[in-house]
């Protein structure tokens, strides 16, 4: 027996029960079915917009804290505008360190001028200064300095 034989041999037992024509319980089936249809439809079209949404949500969060980051950005920039306004410049010991130093600055007063021949010699001058305000020129020789002589000099500032 084929699937529509089987479907009609149920419907004439369940017809027989139910004591009611079989056009009535294949309508109502069909009634059934075509319900369970839309609600299958329905429901693949809510998942489908609730994901959409989970998207956007995600979206809108990751946007926020792109805004928050920018935000504590601004906030220490901020911080660090104030702080370079309220310095006293006059209680500032400016240090200024130069290869050739009298070609290149004018002696000043409240103005401290060092020379160094190496990168070691600007470390040590650094190590025993307790100057606020450091500006450093050079090296200006073609002679590559090494890794190391350049970490030592990070370090001392």
């Amino acid at each position: 027996m084929d699937a529509f034989g089987e479907m009609s041999a149920a419907l004439r037992r369940i017809s027989a029960q139910l004591r009611c024509p079989k056009d009535k319980i294949r309508v109502k089936l069909e009634e059934i079915i075509s319900a369970l249809s839309a609600e299958r439809q329905v429901k693949a079209r809510l998942q489908q917009e609730l994901k959409e949404a989970t998207l956007q949500v995600e979206a809108l969060r990751q946007n926020v804290e792109r805004l928050r980051g920018a935000s504590k950005e601004d906030d220490g920039q901020k911080e660090a505008k104030e702080a370079l306004v309220s310095l006293d410049l006059e209680a500032i010991d400016p240090k200024i360190l130069l290869e050739d130093i009298d070609s290149a600055f004018k002696e000043q007063n409240g103005v401290e001028r060092k020379v160094y021949w190496k990168l070691s010699d600007a470390v040590d001058i650094l190590s025993s200064s307790n100057a606020d305000v450091c500006v450093m020129c050079g090296p200006t020789s073609e002679a590559a300095k090494s890794k190391k002589e350049w970490c030592r000099l990070a370090s001392a500032f």
